[in-house]
């Protein structure tokens, strides 16, 4: 069937607007999401976050490198909320520091 964008906008928004809302400093957060297409769309709107200077956002799926992805594994700072954006199939296979959400 065919895609409704309108409704796709609005849950990545949702998922913003918590992001912003529910994020600790020092902490991490993980969205887990269907695919790497899924991944991609959430960090085009989240990737915004990072200007405010508080967000680190990360995305994680097979076709990253490793050593692009090592900060991740970091613990983030008292003053910077890490944003993690992974594919499903990471659930059970990565572990990252201070995760609060």
């Amino acid at each position: 069937g065919k895609v409704d964008m309108d409704y796709v906008s609005s849950i990545v928004s949702l998922a913003v607007t918590l992001i912003r809302k529910v994020a600790v400093g020092g902490g991490t957060m993980i969205c887990f999401l269907p695919g790497i297409g899924d991944i991609s769309d959430m960090y085009e709107e989240t990737k915004r976050l990072e200007e405010t200077g508080f967000f680190r956002v990360f995305v994680m799926h097979s076709m990253i490198a490793r050593e692009e992805q090592e900060e991740a594994f970091r613990a983030p700072a008292d003053n910077v909320a890490h944003v993690i954006l992974a594919s499903n199939v990471a659930e059970s296979s990565i572990t990252f520091p201070n995760v609060t959400a």
